[in-house]
């Protein structure tokens, strides 16, 4: 559903589970389902419902190989930030923000699980 708001657009999306989001974005990472840990929380500004996940399993692109990644993620999907992928204690890759459903960035995984709403 889309909501005019002002001279803006409003998406509004399914609340979406850790696991759903976490097995979207290990996917993405070549790992379809890992270990996922999370923390349900609000967004400061607009005490939208967020995730603070953690994941563990066997990732890699060809920027990266790693067995963990950390991110913030909207409850519904729509916008991922922070996403860092970490060797130990080593932060080894950075995307500040990915806005999940634009065609700037087509986060695939992600996006089947918005539409089923997982």
């Amino acid at each position: 559903a889309v909501v005019l708001l002002g001279i803006g657009l409003y998406y509004h999306f399914r609340v979406l589970s850790p696991t759903a989001i976490g097995d979207a974005v290990g996917s993405f990472y070549h790992d379809p389902h890992p270990q996922v840990t999370f923390t349900a929380t609000k967004t400061d500004n607009s005490s939208e419902p967020m995730y603070l996940i953690k994941l563990h399993g066997n990732f890699q692109t060809d920027r990266f190989h790693t067995k963990t990644i950390t991110f913030s993620i909207l409850a519904n999907g729509t916008y991922l930030w922070a996403l860092t992928a970490m060797h130990g204690t080593r932060v080894i890759y950075n995307f500040p923000s990915i806005p999940t459903y634009r065609g700037d960035f087509v986060f695939t995984p992600l996006l089947h699980a918005i539409n089923r709403g997982n």
